[in-house]
């Protein structure tokens, strides 16, 4: 198997917080794992436990792991919009 180390730039825009103030906006980068092996390619990130996909190819597998992410940080019910760069 080839692996490979990528990083997924997005940025967060929260909710409320609970006075009623605007948190700020904040950029991230999450490391991502990328193996390539016999059926296509798998994707996962460390930082986000249970954060895993899969591929047929290298374009498809980012998609996958961008979507995996963003549904990772949003079912913490704390983001409003979810951007990646």
């Amino acid at each position: 198997m080839q692996a490979a180390t990528t990083e997924v730039e997005l940025t967060l825009d929260p909710l409320e917080n609970n006075h009623g103030g605007l948190k700020q906006m904040q950029r991230y980068r999450i490391s991502v794992v990328i193996e390539k092996d016999v059926d296509g390619y798998f994707a996962f990130c460390s930082e986000l436990q249970g954060c895993y996909t899969q591929g047929d190819n290298y374009e498809e597998v980012l998609e996958n792991i961008r979507d995996a992410i963003r549904i990772h940080i949003e079912d913490r019910g704390e983001i409003k919009k979810i951007t990646f760069t």
